[in-house]
Order: structure tokens, then sequence, then C-alpha cells
């Protein structure tokens, strides 16, 4: 009975076929996972935030606070003109 064994200079290299799969690997998780630009708030999104702060304010300045509301809502119907 013989027994071979094998050596690391018997095995085939793997770096040389596992290195490019790597790189391609990373390149395509990075590109999955890069942070995207943020986009442009629509003229209902920026209305929607002026009236959440009027509604903070409504306890403590009840005028100013319809003055916001009544800003979010010519900001957003002057938009859709």
């Amino acid at each position: 009975m013989t027994t071979a064994t094998l050596t690391p200079s018997a095995r085939p290299s793997t770096t040389r076929f596992l290195t490019p799969i790597r790189q391609l690997l990373a390149h395509w998780l990075s590109a999955q996972f890069a942070a995207s630009a943020p986009r442009a708030l629509t003229a209902f999104e920026e209305a929607e935030q002026v009236r959440a702060m009027a509604v903070g304010l409504m306890n403590d300045d009840p005028a100013f606070a319809a003055d916001l509301f009544a800003a979010a809502d010519r900001h957003e119907f002057g938009a859709q003109a």
C-alpha cells in the first residue's frame, strides 16, 4: 500500500484563482451598498415639514403656527401651478 502526501508545492495555487473572484465580489458588494445621493424633497414633503413645525409651535405661539400653515399651503399649491 502506498500513500500519497500533498505538499504545498504539489497543490494548485488557489491564490491566482481566488484573487479575481474576491475583487469582483468586493466591487459588487461596494456597488450594492454604496450610499446614494440624497434626493431633493418634493414641494409636498417640504410643506409637510413646515406643517409639523407649526404643530409643535401651536401651544406656544398660535398666530405664528397659523402663519406657518398658510405658508406651507402657499408653497405646496404654488409648486403645482
